[in-house]
């Protein structure tokens, strides 16, 4: 995000000059606040605290903005207070907010339901089904609406270093053994989309002109043959592994026990690794010792940000959601390179049409859906959600419709 700041000059208290190294046309979305977070210099000055990845506020946090922080107890619940001396007068206009962190979603759902909370984010772990429910009790909304710059798209990745991946006919096959409509019309009752491709729909780079798998087994069980993976005895052609990442068994585990049989209609054994938790997952996957494994990434609203990592040669790493597939097109990092400076909209809207046409053509990945993310909250609850990052925004114009929590 910021790799093209050459540095910064400050002439004055109320104005900071970036000077840029080259054209950086993703800049203004960097410095949106759940990118680019204000730090009180008094705290992280480095020469009197320190690295910053080691100073003690980041887990004695302290607060910033509309709100101050009074209590928090880490991994359980935080309380904010409004801070009166905030920069724009009047707000915020709540007197406080409590945060808590409960790790069992149906006491969410309970809580939601009984009107002990009154906002969750992210789906704070509900069941897909579930929120069908929380829809019909009159005193909730469920809303689509903030996840806009998240633009989280699930696939299913391959490790490209594996023999039985190389060949892109095997992985055109396992795309036309998948039914995308079946996971987001039956498995998430229409709350998810089929993603076609690396970029999501709400980018203003999305296209849908895009090569396109439509789900066909016959296809499928040629294109293996093709590929030289003729089936054996007992009807399967090979075997792999496949892991998820914990925590949205909807989007991951879900999908992953769909893809056992329907695998299986085309010769292959996919055998379910569920990970302990997520460390052992991070491990396995930043190891490179996984086959198949689904995850998902947050786009962050321009593909320079959260797009280009999955995809660049040089950014295979032993980390989780970099290149951890091993895919290298030096074509397409060309193509990076020149998306990344590209100042005039409409010519850099036709190179990222052109990168989503030779990923869907190289398939490094299986693109499955784009996030089914909602915010739930009280009816009473005002301008919770606003803009494309949603309850991720300064919550300074947040209020209750009658000043007071609903009795």
């Amino acid at each position: 995000m910021l790799g093209p700041v050459d540095h910064v000059e400050t002439p004055d208290p109320y104005t900071a000059v970036f000077k840029l190294s080259k054209p950086h046309p993703a800049f203004y979305l960097v410095l949106s606040p759940p990118l680019l977070p204000i730090l009180p210099r008094h705290v992280y000055n480095e020469k009197e605290h320190g690295p910053i990845r080691k100073n003690p506020a980041n887990v004695k946090p302290v607060g910033s903005g509309p709100f101050k922080l009074v209590e928090y107890k880490p991994g359980d619940h935080f309380i904010l207070e409004r801070y009166e001396n905030y920069f724009r007068p009047g707000k915020p206009y709540l007197d406080r907010i409590i945060g808590r962190r409960i790790k069992d979603p149906s006491a969410n759902f309970i809580a939601l339901k009984n009107g002990d909370f009154h906002m969750a984010m992210f789906n704070a772990g509900i069941r897909l089904k579930q929120l069908e429910a929380l829809k019909k009790m009159g005193h909730l909304v469920v809303s689509p609406k903030g996840y806009e710059g998240i633009a989280a798209i699930y696939f299913l990745e391959f490790n490209l270093r594996k023999d039985q991946f190389k060949d892109v006919r095997v992985r055109r096959a396992i795309a036309h053994a998948i039914d995308k409509d079946f996971i987001t019309k039956k498995l998430h009752g229409g709350y998810s989309r089929p993603a076609t491709g690396p970029i999501h729909r709400s980018l203003p780079f999305y296209t849908s002109n895009v090569r396109k798998y439509e789900y066909n087994l016959e296809k499928a069980n040629r294109l293996l043959d093709e590929a030289g993976f003729p089936r054996k005895k007992g009807g399967f052609r090979f075997s792999a592994g496949i892991t998820w990442y914990p925590g949205e068994p909807d989007s991951m585990d879900t999908i992953a026990h769909y893809l056992k049989p329907q695998l299986k209609k085309i010769g292959i054994d996919l055998k379910l690794q569920p990970p302990a938790d997520f460390v052992s997952w991070y491990r396995t996957v930043a190891g490179w010792k996984h086959d198949l494994t689904m995850s998902n990434i947050f786009s962050f609203a321009d593909p320079m940000i959260g797009v280009h990592r999955l995809y660049r040669c040089d950014n295979q790493k032993h980390v989780v959601w970099t290149n951890t597939s091993g895919y290298c097109n030096p074509k397409l990092d060309q193509l990076m390179e020149k998306a990344a400076v590209e100042m005039d909209f409409e010519k850099r809207k036709a190179l990222y049409a052109r990168f989503q046409q030779i990923l869907t053509e190289d398939l490094p990945l299986i693109w499955t859906h784009e996030a089914p993310y909602k915010t739930i909250y009280h009816k009473d609850l005002r301008n919770v959600v606003r803009g494309i990052w949603g309850s991720m925004t300064p919550a300074d114009s947040t209020y209750w419709k009658d000043g007071h929590t609903p009795r």
